[in-house]
């Protein structure tokens, strides 16, 4: 009971909580309700003064009362009394209502309840039956009516409510009949009811007041916010009328079209914006927005260039079309803002997203972008494509650094634009890759006038510091002629010819010709079925022995792998390593071929070396020590007994990172050999840093000695006696560093005999033998040992 007293109090007393209304808005709201009810006193005393009207029409017999019309008079006087101490001043609009107003009209509306109850009671008392009734019946509504129209004021409806129901039950009791006893009973009841209807009508007035009122705030504030947004920040509000001119101008907007008032009210909107387009620009902006305002489509964002105040700018302008409440066009609003800072920095970016940032060449977005318009098929021109790539450029980022390499790109990058040709487009794709888009229809000729002048710009020596750079380059051709429609075609087109100019020695130039396509088709071809070999089993081991001729004796074997392709046969290493190396192949066949020389080597005698060739691709991008590792693992072969062999290009680049793993190699124990010795770099500082145990030497000076060579000319004799001091000479080197020395390509008793006369050497080639499949190395040096402990001198052997 005590909590729904509680609650009922509470909301009782919430009529009049303004604890959440700030006190200014509290005071707005209370006048605000002080004025509904002072408007609505004229219309009270309208309503009293028909309703006495009506009761003197009905007591016929009253017209001679002195307390009716004494009644009567008083309370007409009083309710137009009401009407007039507020209304003439108009004293709640000018200033807010006071606590004394609020006590005035209290006691006025008491005041008249008082009188309202006396006439009531003193026409009920004289009246017959149904005279009683109607005045029941008008009071009733007199008394809720009342507390209808004073209840905007929470205090002013309860006071009606209770005074009209205590005066009528305090004259009433006068008489104790049992009829009077149960209407002031009722009066009670009704009192109650009215007292609590009255508290919510006043509460929903409060309410929806208070609302009226924030709305307003919010209004004010918003229009604050505009008039500061419109002197303040660098966007600004536009609006025109049917006619399309300006009926709203910001003064800022005013001062930057450096226009007066009166002169900005003779043009409209779209011809004060036309007169102040650039020379330079385009109109297209201009008409697009014409087209969107003509056909009254809204937009968000259209960008127009204006000069103000002699200064190119950029504007952003949105707008939509006003509507009446019949939907009918009146006019336009929008939005302008001034967005040249942001317009330039999204242009300098665009800029440099279609820029080179080394070379300052247009990239590979804006030439392909460039490459398609010349396909368009609204805009479609006849077009060349000149592909360049710098040959041997890698090795430049090795023994430089790649700063250095930037600096030479950008050297080149700039020799390039030298070159005059017209309609055309230069480009960096990447890496040292450059591209030269011509959109002109020039003839065969001239495409090869400009592809030489490319390579004498490339040609020409760059210094560097202390360092002279001599650079070459491979060019590829091709243009879009009955056999190339897409830019797809000519680029691969192109991409075939330079890959042909490079295939073909570099420093070549190569036009695009329709059976080059077969050729490289071919090519990838092959390539493809290398990839598919690893899995098919195709690849297998021979092995080539290398002979001691100081001992007679086998020493070991050099592993060779061969491709037996399913359809096209035995196919040589030279044809497919070097696409093993292109593809990234190479990787998986090198490690493949250490695992399985080293476990056929494991089967032959303890003392019987395999030397296995390692590619420069393998030690730059495998893990080639682990790959050792476990190729000696899995074999279980004693490290000495397996010997790599590098080219001198894999010891020349990236020597610092090279020397490193050698060394690693070498605490392994396993040897280390240079083959092809003397057809490389040659350089002797790479014979004193790393840990070599054996030099091979080609077989190009072998084939010199030969009297008898196929290959000879009349200048053969010096030659060959040149090319024996050369051989002598590595000879000398080797024996002063401790190195084995290994001669490949012997083929006959001439050349062994030569080469026998330096002094030890270990010797490999077809005089001993060719290379073996696997299964005969056992019979091979069965029958060697044989022929030895038949006749110590091997060379009477066939």
């Amino acid at each position: 009971m005590v909590n729904k007293y509680k609650k009922i109090r509470n909301r009782f007393l919430s009529t009049f909580d303004f604890r959440n209304e700030p006190e200014e808005h509290k005071s707005l709201v209370l006048t605000k309700q002080f004025k509904i009810i002072i408007n609505l006193m004229p219309t009270i005393a309208g309503l009293k003064a028909i309703v006495l009207i009506f009761i003197a029409f009905i007591y016929t017999d009253i017209y001679n009362s002195t307390i009716f019309f004494g009644l009567a008079i008083t309370l007409v006087f009083f309710n137009i009394l009401g009407s007039v101490m507020w209304w003439p001043s108009n004293k709640f609009i000018k200033e807010r209502a006071t606590n004394k107003d609020y006590f005035l009209l209290i006691l006025l509306i008491s005041v008249i309840a008082f009188f309202d109850a006396k006439l009531a009671t003193e026409l009920y008392m004289v009246g017959s039956e149904s005279q009683k009734l109607i005045i029941i019946a008008i009071y009733a509504g007199i008394i809720s009516v009342g507390t209808l129209l004073y209840s905007p004021l929470t205090l002013t409806g309860i006071s009606w409510s209770i005074s009209i129901c205590a005066f009528l039950i305090i004259f009433l009791d006068k008489n104790a009949d049992e009829e009077i006893s149960a209407l002031k009973y009722l009066l009670i009841f009704y009192g109650i009811i009215l007292v609590w209807l009255s508290t919510v009508i006043s509460t929903q007035y409060r309410k929806s007041i208070s609302s009226e009122l924030k709305i307003k705030n919010k209004n004010e504030v918003v229009s604050l916010l505009l008039n500061d947004f419109e002197q303040n920040a660098s966007d600004w509000l536009w609006e025109t009328d049917i006619q399309g001119y300006l009926s709203h101008t910001p003064q800022q907007l005013l001062e930057r079209l450096n226009l007066s008032s009166d002169e900005i009210e003779k043009l409209t909107w779209l011809e004060i914006l036309k007169d102040r387009k650039p020379e330079d620009e385009s109109i297209r902006s201009y008409q697009t927005l014409t087209k969107l305002i003509s056909n009254l489509t809204p937009f968000p964002a259209v960008v127009i260039p204006v000069t103000i105040n002699n200064k190119k700018c950029w504007w952003s302008l949105s707008g939509k079309p006003l509507r009446d409440n019949s939907d009918n066009f009146i006019g336009w609003r929008g939005v302008g803002s001034d967005i040249t800072p942001l317009y330039e920095r999204d242009q300098e970016l665009l800029r440099m997203a279609k820029t080179d940032s080394l070379t300052g060449l247009a990239n590979r977005y804006k030439f392909n972008s460039e490459l398609a318009n010349c396909f368009n098929e609204k805009d479609s021109k006849p077009c060349k494509l000149i592909l360049i790539d710098l040959d041997n450029f890698k090795n430049i980022n090795d023994t430089l650094g790649h700063s250095a390499g930037d600096d030479v790109l950008k050297i080149i990058a700039k020799r390039l634009q030298s070159i005059k040709i017209l309609n055309s487009v230069f480009a960096r794709l990447g890496g040292d890759e450059f591209a030269i888009l011509i959109k002109n229809d020039y003839s065969i000729q001239q495409l090869k006038v400009f592809s030489f002048m490319v390579k004498r710009e490339v040609k020409r020596p760059i210094t560097l510091g202390d360092h002279n750079i001599d650079l070459q380059c491979s060019i590829g051709v091709s243009s879009n002629d009955g056999l190339i429609n897409t830019a797809e075609e000519l680029v691969n087109s192109a991409d075939i010819a330079l890959y042909i100019a490079k295939s073909s020695g570099r420093n070549t130039i190569t036009f695009y010709e329709a059976s080059m396509g077969v050729k490289v088709k071919e090519k990838l071809a092959l390539m493809d079925d290398l990839k598919s070999a690893f899995h098919n089993e195709d690849f297998h081991l021979v092995f080539q022995p290398q002979i001691d001729i100081a001992n007679n004796k086998v020493i070991g074997f050099e592993a060779l792998v061969r491709w037996q392709h399913p359809r096209s046969g035995k196919i040589f290493p030279s044809r497919f390593i070097p696409l093993a190396e292109e593809s990234g192949l190479i990787l998986e066949l090198g490690r493949w071929i250490l695992i399985e020389a080293c476990k056929h080597a494991m089967m032959w005698p303890k003392d019987i070396r395999i030397s296995i060739n390692i590619s420069a691709i393998e030690f730059q991008r495998s893990d080639i020590l682990a790959n050792i590792k476990f190729a000696l693992q899995e074999s279980r072969l004693q490290p000495h007994r397996l010997e790599l062999e590098l080219t001198e290009s894999a010891l020349v680049s990236e020597s610092g990172t090279m020397q490193e793993i050698l060394l690693q190699i070498k605490q392994l124990g396993v040897r280390i050999s240079i083959d092809d010795f003397g057809t490389g770099y040659s350089s002797l500082s790479y014979l004193q840093n790393f840990p070599l145990d054996q030099l091979k030497i080609d077989q190009s000076f072998v084939r010199a000695l030969s009297v008898h060579h196929p290959q000879d000319s009349e200048n053969s004799l010096p030659n060959k006696h040149r090319t024996l001091e050369i051989i002598k000479a590595i000879y000398g080197i080797a024996v002063a560093l401790d190195l084995e020395i290994v001669v490949e390509g012997v083929e006959t008793v001439s050349e062994l005999k030569q080469l026998q006369s330096m002094g030890p050497v270990i010797i490999q080639g077809y005089l001993f033998s060719r290379p073996i499949p696997a299964l005969e190395v056992d019979n091979y040096l069965k029958r060697f040992s044989l022929k030895v402990s038949k006749n110590e001198n091997i060379l009477k052997l066939k």
